[in-house]
């Protein structure tokens, strides 16, 4: 039973894009369903705390490292896979798995977490050290008109805006982030490739675009950010297609030289359609 009381189910699917011709997907690779026993509640300003998180066996973020893992195992052929995932793929525990996997990936920042540039003997926060990076390019980028949506939530993280051609520059650094309190049992630092994609003159009436990135991928010349920013794009196959967000793979198969997966979340009915949330 699906969160509006219709039937159907949710499902977090990993899809294989083609990287050569872009953004072509080829199919799903692997899939996995899950559901709640009970419908959300309303969220109320209380919020779980850390030990009490800490506590649940079955947490609901694991599916992304379940997807991850089943894609790279299946994708060993490839020559090169990176993975994509959107904000809910900020874990600091998913990252740490990645890392230790030796897995590649971009994963677009939802949290700002402590962190501070590689190098440097103050903490701050990951947003700051992005703000402060130094610009490498810019490009004009047009973008698509956005209908609001009808619940609250999904206007606060994707504002209707109209469609226009916005003027971005990219910037990248490299940047270390400590683990969590609550998190045990992990690495006590991580460091990473972060790319920060920001529209300098946005309309008066509407937000600005934003983008920060985790990545293992280099960020040394504009060449190799743009290829970053790119890949990210890749996952809003999944969107479109009626999944959700989620992580992609990219690699070399046979013919298909370049390979990407995506892996996101929809929901189902007994009538095939899906909605992307």
């Amino acid at each position: 039973m699906l969160r509006t009381g219709k039937a159907g189910f949710r499902a977090h699917l990993s899809l294989v894009v083609d990287g050569a011709a872009w953004r072509r997907p080829l199919g799903i690779i692997a899939a996995q369903t899950h559901h709640r026993s009970t419908r959300r509640k309303k969220q109320t300003k209380k919020q779980r705390s850390g030990s009490a998180t800490r506590k649940v066996e079955d947490k609901e973020y694991a599916r992304w490292w379940r997807g991850i893992r089943t894609a790279s195992d299946r994708l060993k052929g490839c020559e090169s896979v990176v993975h994509i995932a959107d904000r809910e793929g900020d874990s600091y525990e998913l990252l740490e798995q990645m890392l230790a996997a030796e897995q590649r990936f971009v994963v677009r920042v939802r949290l700002n977490r402590r962190g501070r540039e590689t190098g440097d003997s103050t903490w701050s926060k990951v947003f700051e050290v992005a703000a402060n990076a130094t610009g490498m390019f810019e490009r004009e980028v047009p973008l698509s008109r956005r209908k609001a949506k009808g619940a609250p939530q999904m206007n606060k993280a994707h504002p209707p805006r109209k469609m226009r051609t916005a003027k971005l520059s990219f910037a990248a650094t490299r940047v270390e982030i400590p683990k969590p309190y609550i998190n045990r049992n992990v690495v006590p630092a991580l460091t990473l490739n972060l790319v920060h994609v920001t529209e300098s003159t946005p309309p008066p009436d509407e937000p600005a675009v934003e983008w920060l990135l985790y990545t293992t991928e280099p960020v040394d010349t504009p060449e190799q950010i743009a290829a970053v920013v790119d890949g990210y794009r890749t996952r809003w196959l999944i969107v479109v297609g009626g999944m959700a967000t989620g992580c992609t793979p990219r690699g070399t198969v046979g013919r298909a030289p370049w390979l990407r997966t995506a892996e996101g979340e929809s929901y189902q009915t007994p009538q095939g359609g899906g909605r992307g949330v």
